[in-house]
């Protein structure tokens, strides 16, 4: 299934097609998902029995904070630099490379509080291992459009994004609906 437009914004995924796997784990509907940022997959489609829900759950909670993924010290920087200083406050790392290892107390300190809070801005990490080796971030620099910034081990090269709010929000919507009437279908309940 394919949710949205590829070269705007889309989420593909499908039900796992086994033969390995079925397309249910314990009570957990199992598949393939990737995402479509301006014309380019972020996430491995080939990555077989991936959870759906915690991607899908991501996705719900981005749109529940649309409003507040914007930043007054992004100001004037361009995507790179955001990037970078993203990849800082929330990674300490550039590039993933870590940073700091080495740092006092004092230095360490004074970056939790630096980076308090900018974790919001992470998009799709953690939420599926086919999304490993990609980091991207969620922006919205006006009301209208958003911006996802992205990047791929090993080369590490940031390329950027945007498409509207209207957009993603519907890209997601679909994609619930389609989540929950297939889990609906699939895994019994108990009554």
């Amino acid at each position: 299934m394919l949710f949205g437009d590829p070269s705007q914004f889309a989420v593909e995924a499908q039900l796992e097609p086994g033969p390995e796997f079925g397309p249910i784990q314990g009570k957990n509907l199992v598949g393939r998902i990737r995402v479509w940022i301006g014309g380019r997959a972020v996430g491995r489609y080939d990555e077989p029995a991936c959870w759906l829900g915690p991607p899908l759950k991501h996705l719900e909670e981005m749109c529940s904070q649309l409003d507040g993924l914007w930043d007054p010290s992004f100001e004037g920087l361009s995507m790179d630099a955001i990037y970078d200083r993203l990849d800082y406050l929330v990674f300490l790392s550039h590039r993933d490379r870590r940073l700091g290892c080495d740092w006092s107390e004092d230095k360490r300190a004074k970056h939790e509080r630096e980076s308090d809070g900018f974790d919001r801005f992470y998009f799709l990490l953690h939420s599926s291992e086919a999304f490993d080796g990609w980091k991207a971030f969620l922006l919205r620099p006006t009301a209208t459009h958003l911006v996802a910034v992205v990047s791929q081990a090993p080369r590490n090269v940031v390329v950027s994004h945007r498409f509207p709010v209207e957009e993603f929000e519907s890209v997601v919507a679909a994609f619930s609906v389609w989540f929950h009437s297939e889990e609906q279908r699939l895994i019994p309940r108990l009554r």
